[in-house]
């Protein structure tokens, strides 16, 4: 009787560490598979909106032959600032600017609508020996804007500058330099003949 106990004894200690090694490893595997899923496994575009809009990354040139599919999307685009600012007078707080894309042989602009604020952003306007402030912009695109005489825009929401703008002396061009000094000596050869020439002749 007394083995008889020992034995169940024995067994139900057995049985107790056997279900005990289960719940640990159970316990275990739990635990990792919490910290797996606590690791985001889509990537969130960090300029997406909270609400339930759409945003467009598109390129200038897109909206320059834009159709009425982009009238009211959310879109994101970059490009270089050109030209001059030119202040709203209806809404002294706002401004317009033209950003051109980095196409050289072809370029694309388009109008952007901000505040003053906004273009605090830009320290530079692209003109000719000056490359402009590159922006990135996100806001609303109007295809047809009935708040601006129906001219294609884009009205901004979040601005920040990629690039600063720089100026660009152009170097002298060695050809051009030594056309000109042969020239200067060609008028001069041409001036002496002539004067003696004309000494000649008096």
């Amino acid at each position: 009787m007394t083995k008889l106990l020992s034995k169940r004894t024995v067994a139900a200690a057995w049985c107790s560490c056997v279900l005990a090694a289960v719940l640990l490893c159970a316990g275990v595997a739990w635990a990792d598979e919490g910290q797996e899923s606590s690791k985001p496994n889509n990537h969130v575009y960090v300029n997406q909106l909270s609400d339930s809009s759409f945003l467009y990354q598109t390129t200038i040139a897109d909206l320059a032959q834009a159709d009425s599919y982009y009238e009211g999307q959310t879109v994101f685009v970059q490009g270089e600032v050109v030209g001059d600012r030119i202040n709203d007078e209806m809404q002294p707080d706002n401004c317009w600017v033209t950003l051109q894309d980095d196409d050289p042989a072809n370029p694309s602009v388009v109008s952007v609508f901000m505040t003053m604020e906004q273009a605090k952003n830009i320290d530079a306007y692209g003109s000719y020996g000056v490359t402009g402030t590159t922006l990135q912009v996100r806001g609303t695109f109007h295809l047809d804007c009935r708040e601006h005489q129906g001219m294609s825009d884009i009205h901004v929401e979040e601005v920040s500058a990629l690039a600063a703008g720089s100026e660009n002396k152009p170097g002298m061009d060695p050809k051009l330099f030594g056309l000109g000094i042969v020239s200067v000596l060609a008028g001069l050869a041409l001036l002496a003949l002539y004067q003696s020439k004309r000494e000649g002749t008096l």
